[in-house]
């Protein structure tokens, strides 16, 4: 079979990854403008386009009894949820296989700081407007919540995720003070502005994982019990969602600072997601028009079941015991930060936002390091 080249791959993947990502971003583009009505049509055009191109790169891709596994799998799952996140997972997945681990992350991280650029520049040219301005005043603190264009005053440091992921990939090796003074001010400016306390918490973690990692990076490998948490982090965290979303009193002091998260996780359990649907997954439920599921844990849960759970789960825990084994501290710490944003925000399966799922894929059924050749050990 004839093959493309690599140059043509990567350039066919960065304008597919560049349309899908843009494709999140219409609604803000579109806020006041008779275009809204054009939405649908918009976003079904450039989803057939961006299928398109991922299809005529994994025309001319070698497949194994695992890639093999994984497309059915993951075809399944969207099959059963109507949830098309499934499959792009599963398209980019296998596009990227065989490309550069720093050349996916670079693509990442250009792609997400044009459009987010793009969104702040609308915004203060007056274009975009602060449409949660009176929804989300805060009468406790007094603090005006802006949106910056986003639409929802928590969504500008959700964007923010695949950029500052990328980010500390690209600079960990040479992580500096300009480094860490870049990423405190965009955490205060995001939290001055939009008042964001979850993403501000994951950010200021983010930190502390980086500058834990550079003092004791020898140590924290060294532990065993250290790395056990790190392999059961998945594990340990959809655990802690279902105890905490026991916590259903609506006055609890945990759900107040959590912004009621627990007690809206605990609604979508009490309508028998834990039965037969629990096991194989199902569609979209109306609930989500009512109460946010603001966690990706659950969602993978409601959607897929406890067979998508088990899925993802594995690819977790075979991709990060080999990269424990690589002492790869970067990986590690943007796969933590990631797994406690999923803790308060639906980001988990979203591989436009998480790109930790091609890093950890790339790792499965081998035994050697990734090809970046500027990896600290």
């Amino acid at each position: 079979m004839k093959t493309i080249t690599e140059t043509l791959k990567i350039k066919i993947f960065t304008l597919a990854l560049m349309m899908f990502t843009l494709i999140s971003y219409i609604p803000f583009y579109i806020q006041t403008y008779e275009l809204q009505q054009y939405h649908v049509y918009i976003s079904m055009g450039l989803k057939g386009v961006c299928i398109l191109l991922f299809f005529f790169i994994l025309i001319f891709e070698k497949y194994n009894g695992r890639d093999i596994f994984i497309i059915v799998c993951l075809f399944l799952f969207a099959i059963i949820s109507k949830n098309m996140l499934f499959i792009l997972v599963g398209l980019i997945l296998i596009s990227t296989k065989e490309m550069s681990e720093r050349i996916v992350v670079e693509r990442y991280f250009y792609i997400n700081l044009l459009l987010i650029l793009s969104v702040l520049l609308l915004y203060y040219m007056g274009f975009l407007p602060d449409v949660e301005l009176v929804k989300h005043y805060e009468k406790s603190t007094g603090h005006l919540r802006k949106t910056l264009g986003f639409i929802n005053p928590n969504t500008f440091f959700v964007k923010m995720i695949p950029l500052i992921m990328s980010y500390v990939y690209l600079k960990y090796e040479n992580w500096n003070f300009k480094n860490t003074l870049i990423l405190i001010i965009v955490i205060f400016i995001g939290f001055l502005v939009t008042g964001s306390r979850t993403g501000t918490f994951a950010n200021l973690l983010l930190l502390i994982y980086i500058y834990c990692f550079k003092c004791f990076n020898n140590l924290i490998f060294n532990q065993i019990f250290l790395r056990i948490i790190f392999k059961i982090n998945f594990f340990v965290l959809t655990w802690i969602t279902i105890l905490l979303a026991h916590i259903d009193n609506e006055n609890n002091i945990l759900n107040i600072v959590l912004s009621r998260r627990p007690l809206y996780w605990s609604k979508f359990i009490e309508e028998g997601v834990f039965s037969l649907l629990f096991f194989f997954g199902r569609k979209k439920i109306e609930m989500l028009a009512k109460y946010p599921l603001d966690n990706g844990y659950l969602a993978i849960l409601i959607y897929g079941g406890l067979l998508s759970f088990l899925f993802f789960n594995h690819i977790y825990m075979k991709g990060i015991t080999q990269i424990i084994e690589e002492r790869k501290a970067k990986i590690i710490i943007i796969i933590l930060y990631i797994s406690i944003y999923s803790l308060f925000e639906d980001v988990l399966l979203n591989i436009l936002l998480n790109f930790s799922w091609i890093i950890l894929y790339k790792r499965i059924g081998t035994n050697t390091e990734g090809e970046d050749e500027n990896d600290e050990q």
